[in-house]
């Protein structure tokens, strides 16, 4: 008996003719072999063209405002609970990053860290201890302030 290869037409692998799935062609056979077709179905058609779905719905989205809006305002009413349990543990999340001293008001920027601001100088002590952003006292910011100006002027002195 002689045996049939055949080129997986997906993973381009030459494979025996009894691995590939039966179809209604001229060979008889798909041009992909089972492996690789049951990995395509597994995977569902959402998943691989999320791209194409995003633009959809964007589009559609842009083309129907009020209505988007209605189904969002409606979702909200009949699924009150799961939407509340949301927003409690989005509000949870915030009130940690808040005590860490993540919270947006105090974000550093080039400004704060070239003209050593209490802001800058607290982000560096709450990104090194355990204390809070608020409960940083002057002080202690004070003696931040000088150990950075004199590693900056070390660093300057260097090069």
């Amino acid at each position: 008996m002689q045996v049939v290869l055949k080129k997986c037409t997906k993973c381009k692998l030459t494979k025996i003719l009894t691995v590939f799935v039966k179809r209604n062609t001229v060979s008889g056979y798909g041009s992909w072999c089972k492996e690789c077709a049951n990995k395509h179905i597994k995977q569902p058609w959402e998943k691989r063209n999320r791209k194409k779905i995003a633009v959809k719905n964007k589009k559609w989205y842009k083309n129907n405002k009020k209505e988007a809006q209605r189904r969002f305002n409606e979702y909200r009413r009949t699924h009150r609970d799961i939407c509340n349990a949301q927003v409690r543990r989005y509000k949870a999340k915030s009130k940690e990053n808040h005590k860490r001293g993540q919270k947006d008001n105090n974000r550093v920027g080039t400004k704060d860290r070239l003209m050593l601001r209490d802001r800058y100088i607290k982000k560096l002590l709450v990104g090194k201890t355990s204390l809070c952003f608020n409960d940083i006292l002057g002080e202690l910011v004070e003696l931040k302030r000088e150990q950075v100006r004199l590693s900056r002027e070390l660093k300057r002195q260097a090069s």
